[in-house]
């Protein structure tokens, strides 16, 4: 029997690289954990982990699953990509002009001990940068893809792990506003490979207004249900932050 020429079937190869992105990331975020806790400490990494946490439960809402929407319509009808990319970025770019003002609103009635300008840049990084790059991996995975979709989902956390590790080398003061400068640097880095790698592999983005109104409803039950899981995962340590101290939220966070 010759094996040459032979390809494993896809469910297998999409499985494998699936399973590879997981352990990428795993390890990715295992390492910024462990460098980031060490270095804020307990009090600045509790404030980091509020913050956070008030973040995850909003970032459903950035591009109101857009990229949910993208994956449906470009599996249905590959000539659908220009448009309902080019929508999915538009998204990402309306909703922040609602979510980041609500967040630093929300922060500052809930969390007033964080500084806003390090709710600002978390709140960038997360609802615009990290949405973004969500898109351009989600775009792979429409046109089945999953070895970009993989790349493109391990580029984020490994730019992160090494910002945390410049963050520890670096004479920066150790803080959450000085640690949110270089996570949004991160972000920006990954996000603008995402999309090039896009741009490069799949062809030019195309907006649509028009239909993109016909697409918000949709989307939306995609960020409500990803809220909900958020909200449940989440809102404790924001309560918590809230209600005790950083230092507990920290020593919480990190348990």
């Amino acid at each position: 029997m010759s094996f040459r020429g032979w390809r494993p079937p896809a469910l297998v190869r999409d499985t494998g690289w699936t399973l590879l992105a997981q352990a990428g990331r795993l390890l990715s975020q295992a390492l910024y954990f462990v460098i980031i806790a060490r270095a804020l400490g307990v009090n600045q990494f509790g404030a980091l982990a509020a913050t956070v946490a008030l973040i995850a439960i909003l970032t459903p809402f950035a591009a109101l699953g857009a990229g949910n929407v993208l994956v449906m319509g470009v599996a249905r009808d590959r000539s659908s990509f220009p448009v309902l990319f080019g929508n999915a970025l538009l998204s990402v770019l309306l909703t922040a002009w609602v979510l980041v003002p609500l967040t630093l609103v929300i922060a500052w009635l809930v969390l007033p001990g964080i500084p806003w300008q390090a709710v600002l840049l978390l709140s960038l990084a997360e609802y615009v940068l990290g949405r973004a790059a969500d898109v351009g991996a989600m775009a792979f995975q429409a046109v089945d893809r999953l070895d970009l979709t993989a790349l493109l989902g391990t580029i984020a956390p490994a730019l992160r792990a090494v910002a945390a590790v410049l963050f520890v080398t670096l004479p920066v003061r150790h803080d959450i506003e000085a640690w949110s400068v270089l996570y949004v640097l991160a972000s920006a880095l990954g996000a603008v490979a995402a999309v090039t790698i896009v741009l490069r592999r799949l062809g030019r983005a195309r907006m649509s207004p028009r239909l993109l109104r016909r697409h918000v409803r949709l989307g939306a039950y995609f960020a409500v249900s990803a809220s909900a899981t958020t909200i449940y995962g989440d809102i404790d340590k924001t309560m918590l932050g809230r209600l005790a101290t950083f230092e507990a939220t920290g020593i919480y966070a990190a348990a």
